[in-house]
């Protein structure tokens, strides 16, 4: 899972959900706005992709950020 962390401590994490008998009865339910936990921190899922295989992809980034940074506004 690539993690990039900037300068003022911002931190982005990008996470890829893929087609499979366990993952197929929910990945057509995440979407934008979910949250999700990754070594002790909570991000934001936003800048949803999808390929044509139905794997999706997302940014996510840390809860401070998506709350006090209007940037990441959903």
């Amino acid at each position: 899972m690539p993690r990039k962390q900037s300068i003022n401590g911002e931190r982005e994490i990008t996470l890829s959900f893929l087609r499979g008998d366990i993952n197929d009865k929910f990945i057509a339910d995440i979407e934008t706005g979910w949250t999700a936990q990754f070594k002790g921190d909570k991000y934001h899922l936003f800048n949803e992709r999808e390929d044509q295989h139905g794997n999706k992809e997302f940014d996510a980034v840390l809860d401070f950020f998506h709350h006090f940074n209007g940037r990441w506004h959903m």
